[in-house]
């Protein structure tokens, strides 16, 4: 015989307050992974862009400390691994590198 769940209070939970909860849970993930993956560029500007050969033990982070040094290191290096399509951080001497530069 089947037992139905209990909740909380020991009454019975149906189904479908489960499947309420998981839909409310599921809509509040994906809100919050849109809301993380918009990130304001406002100080971005397009249009300004210089090019940077890599040479040998530079890092993104190097690259973004020099050339945006009031700035937190990390938006930088994030607008550099955009502008280049880079899935990491990984860098190699020689490689040419977009660098974004910002308004400041």
């Amino acid at each position: 015989m089947h037992r139905p769940t209990l909740g909380p209070e020991g009454c019975p939970v149906r189904s479908s307050s489960y499947l309420k909860v998981l839909a409310v849970l599921v809509g509040a993930l994906c809100f919050a992974t849109a809301a993380m993956a918009v990130v304001p560029h406002s100080r971005l500007r397009a249009d300004a862009w210089t090019r940077v050969q890599v040479a040998p033990g530079d890092t993104l982070y190097e690259l973004a400390r020099r050339f945006d040094p009031a700035d937190d290191y990390r938006v930088v290096v994030r607008s550099i691994l955009e502008a280049n399509h880079l899935p990491s951080a990984q860098i190699y001497p020689g490689q040419t590198l977009r660098i974004p530069l910002h308004n400041g």
